[in-house]
């Protein structure tokens, strides 16, 4: 696996059931294969590719600990956590990205009224037809399948 350079590959697993192992790993291979190419030009442009909005939201990146009902992914904070460590992996603004995402759509589901669900929460424009997490719920099922 090829790392970015300066940040160090991280192998310790211990301590993780199987289907965290596996998330684990296709969070990398996710990050390796689609984010890192694409670091330093939007590091030299100071621009964030907002392309990859969708496929983070897919990969439960975006609104990761957000109920589904309120448009997120309904992912466990040890969940949330492995998310974050490797997105700060690989590139610190990705992590600053998902953590203000999270908070901010926290604060909105738990605490937000219907009215400010409805108009902060909805899903991006252009994003109506994935689902958050989608990827990640695949994985769920597929492990409560070999169970």
């Amino acid at each position: 696996m090829t790392t970015v350079p300066g940040t160090v590959a991280l192998t310790g697993l211990e301590g993780l059931s199987d289907v965290q192992r596996s998330f684990m790993m296709r969070t990398r291979h996710f990050l390796q294969a689609e984010v890192v190419p694409r670091i330093e030009l939007a590091e030299q442009t100071r621009t964030f590719p907002t392309d990859l909005l969708p496929p983070l939201l897919r990969h439960g990146f975006v609104r990761a600990a957000i109920d589904p009902a309120d448009g997120g992914s309904g992912l466990t904070h040890m969940e949330c956590a492995l998310l974050t460590e490797e997105a700060g992996r690989v590139w610190g603004s990705l992590r600053t990205m998902v953590n203000i995402q999270t908070l901010v759509a926290e604060l909105l589901s738990d605490a937000g009224t219907m009215e400010q669900k409805r108009r902060f929460l909805d899903p991006l424009p252009g994003w109506g037809r994935i689902r958050p997490g989608s990827l990640l719920r695949s994985l769920r099922q597929d492990r409560m399948r070999q169970l």
